[in-house]
């Protein structure tokens, strides 16, 4: 018996026949087949038909060539995409949050990190995920912190294990600080670029309601001044800018709650109002102790004809260090709408970002009759019902102040 393997001319025999026989003229038995049919050409139409019978087998050769060629680009190039996917080559390193539930499954999974562009091979990640063993039907709930440039093992294993203590830092973000120090704060720590959280900030939506009751207005400079909640957090070195902004938000959403809403009703205020005069009672009262009856002093002043004006000279200072630095040009309707010593009432937002306790004490004014207060530079505060009290409170407060410069100066 002839093995059949003999007989077979090969592949490569096979492709080299398909050429030579496109490339040959056709033979004479051919030509006289042709002509039995009784068919009279012309000369000038039988030169035409032969150039035609050269020249056809050569164009499809040609276009046979040009079709392998593009299927070997095509697939050489999907091939690069999914060598530089599975291992996040020539990726920028940024970070994204990612909250799970513990509903979802690897479709899910992958439906996420190929919106945000961490897996652009959906189908390479689903073979790799195979090759790997990995077929989790669920995960546990959380929240992910994924960089851009992760590679599949990578992204698996932080799936499998958990995100890696050393990509994460701890910041305390205090009281009273405004949004640009935050953000050099952030920068500080390695969590993301202050100019670009500040950016993402004022351009992204992040989809909470209490947003919505923010007002909008040009003279308002940071939308979401008052807003950053202060707070201690872990932060993924290099994170997104969004999901760093996104934390601050989501824990004031958290931390200011139903009760709160019902009390800026009973006291017929605007949620932005009270986070205002939030943020001037913690720039004002470093103590505790001393919130309530600050709060009392603007309060009053809110409700009375006689005082127009909150006269706090921190909104000032917001005007001269967050503002003015940050315009090419001057803006005098923005500095009046802030400083309390022009506007009526409290300014156009928030001067800083007040923590609970001066939310509470915005809320819940000490019962005084106080307009005036003054404090030395021990920390004591002064308070009074008419101006002359509080000139004569202004007037030892300075001796206070001069006895202490004095001493530290001996």
């Amino acid at each position: 018996m002839k093995d059949n393997k003999n007989n077979d001319p090969g592949f490569f025999q096979r492709v080299k026949e398909f050429f030579v026989n496109s490339f040959n003229y056709p033979d004479e038995e051919a030509e006289n087949e042709f002509d039995s049919e009784n068919i009279e050409l012309l000369p000038s139409s039988r030169k035409a038909y032969k150039h035609r019978k050269v020249w056809f087998p050569v164009l499809k050769s040609i276009g046979w060539a040009a079709l392998i060629i593009a299927i070997a680009l095509f697939l050489s190039i999907s091939i690069l995409q999914g060598i530089t996917d599975i291992f996040g080559f020539e990726k920028e390193s940024e970070a994204f949050e990612i909250t799970l539930t513990g509903n979802e499954n690897l479709s899910d999974i992958l439906k996420i990190l190929n919106e945000r562009d961490i897996v652009t091979q959906p189908a390479a990640f689903q073979l790799y995920s195979t090759v790997k063993h990995w077929k989790k039907s669920s995960f546990e709930a959380g929240t992910y912190t994924i960089k851009s440039n992760m590679s599949y093992d990578e992204i698996i294993s932080l799936f499998k294990m958990g995100m890696e203590k050393d990509d994460i830092v701890t910041v305390t973000i205090p009281e009273g600080l405004s949004v640009y120090e935050i953000a050099v704060l952030l920068e500080e720590n390695g969590v993301c670029s202050a100019e670009k959280f500040i950016s993402a900030l004022e351009t992204s939506e992040f989809g909470y309601e209490f947003v919505d009751l923010i007002p909008q207005s040009e003279l308002r400079f940071r939308k979401f001044e008052g807003y950053l909640f202060p707070d201690t957090y872990e932060f993924y070195i290099g994170e997104n800018p969004v999901s760093v902004a996104k934390k601050f938000l989501r824990n004031f959403n958290t931390r200011v709650t139903s009760a709160y809403y019902d009390r800026f009703k009973e006291l017929d205020l605007s949620l932005d109002e009270v986070i205002t005069l939030a943020s001037i009672i913690q720039k004002e009262a470093g103590k505790l102790e001393q919130m309530y009856r600050v709060s009392s002093v603007f309060h009053n002043r809110l409700e009375s004809k006689n005082y127009p004006h909150l006269q706090s000279d921190t909104t000032i200072n917001y005007i001269n260090n967050y503002i003015k630095p940050f315009l090419a040009s001057d803006n005098q309707s923005m500095y009046d709408a802030y400083n309390t010593e022009v506007c009526k009432g409290l300014p156009i937002g928030p001067i800083s970002n007040p923590g609970l306790d001066a939310i509470k004490a915005a809320l819940y004014p000490a019962n005084t009759n106080y307009y005036y207060f003054v404090s030395d530079v021990n920390g004591e505060y002064y308070y009074a019902k008419t101006l002359s009290q509080h000139e004569a409170n202004i007037s030892m407060v300075k001796k206070i102040n001069a006895a202490a410069a004095s001493k530290s100066d001996n």
